[in-house]
């Protein structure tokens, strides 16, 4: 459950923030709104669990967890609410934002996919438990669908400087 509620949180602020800014067009834009998103959500979530680990378990332990959050931050909530940028991007492309993309298909093919990683990072898998081993294997997970989805996005690009090098020029007007 916990995977399903952050992942709908953090979508509800990468939605918001992807509404407000109404110019917002191109599937590198869901991106990097969604990772920045996704880094403040990291941050506060990290903040909480050191406060509390160094209250019940001491300063050691309280670095050893934020190290090891560190470490792994760059493959959890920062990837998860970029996937899910991307996901809104894929469905609003260069239209208005509309709360439509909820009911979208497209748009649930690619927001499974870090509610699943997030409920599999929360699950208590034993195997590879003191090395972190099922978390750095969604690191590595979420990479390779991000890099996807960053070919996608430069693909996107890519075909937007086609066709803006290929549109015909007016011919210029002579005077005599």
């Amino acid at each position: 459950m916990v995977g399903i509620i952050e992942e709908l949180g953090k979508l509800a602020i990468v939605a918001y923030f992807i509404y407000r800014e109404q110019d917002v067009k191109y599937r590198v834009n869901g991106l990097l709104i969604g990772s920045a998103v996704g880094a403040g959500f990291a941050a506060v979530e990290s903040a909480g669990y050191a406060f509390r680990i160094l209250l019940e378990l001491g300063y050691d332990a309280m670095i050893d967890n934020i190290f090891l959050r560190g470490v792994l931050a760059p493959g959890g909530h920062v990837v998860w609410a970029a996937i899910a940028g991307y996901g809104i991007m894929l469905v609003k492309g260069d239209g208005p934002f509309s709360m439509q993309f909820l009911s979208s298909s497209q748009f649930w093919k690619v927001f499974w996919m870090p509610i699943a990683m997030h409920a599999v990072w929360d699950m208590p898998i034993e195997i590879g438990q003191e090395i972190a081993l099922v978390q750095f294997i969604l690191v590595v997970l979420s990479w390779i669908i991000i890099f996807v989805l960053i070919n996608n996005c430069l693909g996107e690009i890519s075909q937007i400087l086609r066709q803006q090098t290929t549109e015909p020029e007016p011919e210029p007007v002579i005077q005599e």
